[in-house]
């Protein structure tokens, strides 16, 4: 039988900057998705807002509120959305409301997904810092141990 042989602090310094690469690309992946998610969100309030208007009414005009438009709707109950790859379909109101819907659900499905996989990517990081710690600790210890036996 062969035995396993410890990795070297260099490889599992090496595999935890891997780590923390996969890490940083996640938290990036994960920003833009709460930013789609937020987006979704506001164009469905927008959309259920608009469901019973008539007339003049007002809309916001970023998702942070920094502007508010004042506009007439030309087709009560009706709105334009997005389906996907460029696609965009007049709809009532309601059947737009629920396609919004289901999109902030697979986005929030996604996001929790992405958690826990940075979670478990998290768990694996701190497992390889507490071995990399342990391996130069017990490094540190022989060179010791060694220097004794040389100043003896």
């Amino acid at each position: 039988m062969v035995a396993q042989q410890m990795p070297s602090p260099e490889e599992i310094a090496a595999q935890l900057q891997m780590i923390r690469d996969q890490i940083a690309e996640l938290q990036s992946v994960l920003a833009q998705l709460e930013i789609r998610l937020r987006s979704v969100q506001a164009a469905k309030e927008t959309v259920e807002k608009a469901a019973g208007q008539e007339g003049d009414t007002l809309f916001p005009g970023d998702p942070e509120l920094n502007t508010i438009l004042k506009a007439r709707l030309l087709e009560p109950g009706k709105a334009i959305v997005h389906l996907g790859l460029n696609v965009y379909a007049k709809l009532d109101t309601a059947k737009a409301a629920e396609i919004l819907a289901k999109k902030e659900d697979a986005l929030k499905r996604s996001l929790e997904m992405l958690r826990q996989e940075l979670d478990k990517l998290s768990r694996t990081h701190d497992q390889y810092l507490q071995l990399l710690q342990a391996l130069t600790a017990g490094q540190a210890v022989q060179q010791a141990g060694q220097q004794r036996k040389q100043g003896s």
